[in-house]
């Protein structure tokens, strides 16, 4: 079917839907996308930062949550690989759509990255509660961090370390990468 032809779902069908669906799906303007599983060093990378935050934060307001927690923004609902929540998480819906993290981690893949920079980073944009979006390299260690500034987002990059001031923390090269051969 031509990408014309397909058929437009409003936001209540999409979360009908995907209540009810055997895999996850995302969803953008009306259109509903399967989403691919991710590789062996992708689950890794994810597990190892969840695995960091989980320590770093631990005592504070601000809890990690990954994976299976769908994230609404504008005309689009997304499963981040990791979402950070400071203060009491706020639901769009019964179905537990989170309306306000703090940061936003996405773990690059090559099947991933073009919408993760793009699509997705628009989208995350008009969330009023996002302070950073912090994107991890999969296939060399690499770090790029969109901060929110009155100007607009700023954006850094490094290979060995990322300070996320939102939480107060630095991100260190070994605890992403822990165990993972380039």
């Amino acid at each position: 079917m031509h990408a014309s032809q397909r058929r437009r779902f409003t936001p209540e069908e999409y979360l009908l839907v995907e209540n009810q669906a055997e895999y996850k799906s995302e969803y953008y303007d009306g259109e509903i996308y399967a989403m691919a599983g991710a590789s062996y060093r992708h689950t890794e990378i994810v597990g190892n930062l969840f695995a960091f935050f989980r320590q770093a934060l631990k005592g504070s307001d601000c809890k990690p949550v990954m994976l299976d927690v769908r994230v609404k923004s504008w005309q689009a609902y997304t499963y981040p690989d990791i979402v950070i929540v400071c203060g009491p998480p706020q639901f769009a819906d019964e179905y537990d759509t989170l309306m306000n993290p703090t940061l936003i981690v996405e773990v690059l893949s090559d099947s991933t990255e073009k919408t993760d920079r793009t699509i997705k980073f628009e989208r995350y944009k008009t969330i009023e509660s996002l302070q950073e979006y912090l994107l991890v390299a999969q296939n060399e260690p690499g770090f790029e961090l969109f901060r929110r500034a009155d100007a607009g987002w700023i954006q850094t990059a490094s290979s060995d370390s990322v300070t996320l001031a939102s939480l107060n923390i630095k991100l260190e090269r070994a605890a992403a990468y822990e165990d993972i051969s380039f």
